[in-house]
């Protein structure tokens, strides 16, 4: 993800799948998100199941994070990111 994130610093992480998510696992977003964000990109967290929204809110990760319903919508929010981007010459 990482050497993804070099090339085009724009991800969306689907955890539609994801039964529970370790500290690894949430330390390895939250670096990534500040590795995008750093590089003018940004990383958002697509169709995440209630468990972990639970465990990402008792994180206060939530306001840190952006997270996106599904992946379209996900998508959507890049996209616009994007535009914004543009219209602000980066």
């Amino acid at each position: 993800a990482h050497a993804a994130l070099a090339k085009r610093p724009f991800l969306i992480i689907n955890l539609a799948d994801a039964d529970f998510l370790d500290s690894t696992a949430i330390g390895a977003i939250v670096a990534l998100t500040k590795d995008a964000r750093t590089q003018g990109g940004n990383v958002w967290l697509a169709t995440v199941p209630p468990s972990i929204a639970r465990v990402l809110a008792l994180l206060r990760l939530e306001q840190f994070l952006d997270i996106c319903e599904d992946e379209g919508h996900a998508l959507s929010q890049r996209k616009r990111y994007v535009v914004e981007l543009r219209r602000h010459g980066q």
